[in-house]
């Protein structure tokens, strides 16, 4: 593992608003500022100003000899980059580096963290100025203003209420004057089909780029139909075909989903309309819940944690988990099936700390090589599940 730590500040009297958050990534020398990195990570300052510290662990098998690295520093606020750092040239030579203070400076725009889509044969691209965000598309630029959605971060042109934007992470969907784009996906992200699937009767759904196949009772019946344009709709999304000379209707809803039968929790709710019949599951993949911005355990055992220490996980696209247990950071595989989460045994650094911070690591990692499951609670929670009443809650 190799531990990158340092600090974030600027020199300005400028106080940070309250959804403020640091985002620190390793890339690549000679990468697209803001592009996806090698690893990142996320802090949140809880209120607190500048300077902000950082932690950052990376497994060494991300590292390609020959190659070199860079890391830089973002501060978000109001969903646009505000603060950027100068990127700093990292020696991946110990297993720990100090890189001490990074200054930043107010961030001016030109398209450093522009983010583009694909919509079918069309582009989009959402840039961000030192004021705004704009929808740039078909040669003409639009000003945004956010505006309240039930998921996802939804956009409306300034001066046309009909020109939208609305993110749901690697996927968007894009309206310009009332006239809605295909499916828009994050440019350089794995296209990936959309599957939901139901019990009792037990039913699936697979939807392509053009066609969507519909099982049903138990794959008695399979039925594949062109896949119809996207309907946005308050909650989610809603396509409406034909099979058979018969509607089907499938609504998507970003609202999270357990199965009924293994309890795997999915990121949405799916509903099919058929043959007079409403089949009703869960949709989207369950590795989406764990990916993204570091996890900061909270409890562990239902017993808390010891003020002011620090365990963390960190779930990547490769399979790997990793971060800080609490003295040590640690390295593992997990891996996830339709019906469970499960952890190999964690490799770890071996550093001694205080005997109550070396208790409650071995509590950490006894909990996370025997999980079971997961789960994610009403609040947001992430909640591990490893025996009979041995747990690990986590947030964002």
């Amino acid at each position: 593992m190799l531990t990158l730590r340092g600090k974030l500040t600027y020199l300005a009297r400028i106080a940070l608003t309250p959804d403020s958050r640091a985002v620190v990534a390793l890339q690549e020398s000679g990468a697209a500022a803001g592009a996806a990195g090698i690893a990142e990570t996320q802090i949140e300052p809880n209120r607190r100003q500048v300077p902000i510290f950082f932690e950052l662990t990376v497994p060494r098998s991300k590292l390609a000899d020959g190659k070199r690295y860079e890391m830089q520093g973002v501060i978000w606020s109001e969903g646009r980059p505000r603060w950027v750092s100068q990127r700093v040239p990292v020696t991946p030579a110990s297993g720990v580096v100090d890189l001490g203070t990074l200054i930043m400076t107010a961030y001016q725009g030109g398209g450093a963290f522009a983010t583009r889509f694909r919509c079918g044969d069309r582009e989009a691209v959402i840039d961000y100025t030192e004021q705004e965000l704009q929808l740039k598309v078909d040669g003409e630029t639009f000003d945004m203003r956010p505006v309240v959605a039930a998921s996802g971060a939804k956009y409306e042109a300034v001066s046309d209420p009909t020109t939208i934007f609305w993110s749901k992470g690697t996927n968007a969907l894009v309206t310009v004057r009332g006239t809605q784009y295909p499916d828009c996906r994050q440019a350089g992200s794995a296209k990936q089909a959309f599957r939901a699937r139901g019990n009792e009767p037990g039913w699936s759904l697979e939807m392509g780029d053009e066609t969507m196949t519909l099982v049903t009772d138990y794959g008695k019946t399979k039925r594949t139909m062109p896949r119809p344009p996207t309907q946005t709709t308050a909650e989610g999304r809603r396509y409406t075909t034909t099979a058979d000379g018969k509607d089907v209707v499938v609504t998507i809803v970003d609202k999270p989903c357990a199965d009924g039968m293994t309890g795997m929790p999915y990121p949405e709710t799916a509903t099919v309309q058929a043959d007079g019949r409403e089949l009703k599951g869960c949709g989207g993949d369950p590795a989406s819940l764990l990916k993204g911005k570091e996890w900061i355990v909270e409890d562990i055992d239902r017993a808390g944690i010891i003020d002011n220490s620090r365990a963390s996980l960190n779930f990547g696209d490769d399979g790997h988990l990793y971060g800080r247990g609490s003295c040590n950071t640690y390295n593992a595989r997990y891996t996830l099936t339709g019906e469970a989460l499960t952890v190999q045994n964690p490799a770890t650094t071996l550093m001694a700390c205080a005997p109550s911070l070396m208790e409650q690591e071995g509590r950490f990692f006894a909990v996370l090589q025997g999980v079971q499951r997961f789960e994610i609670d009403p609040t947001g929670a992430l909640i591990l599940h490893g025996g009979p009443g041995r747990t690990i809650t986590a947030r964002r």
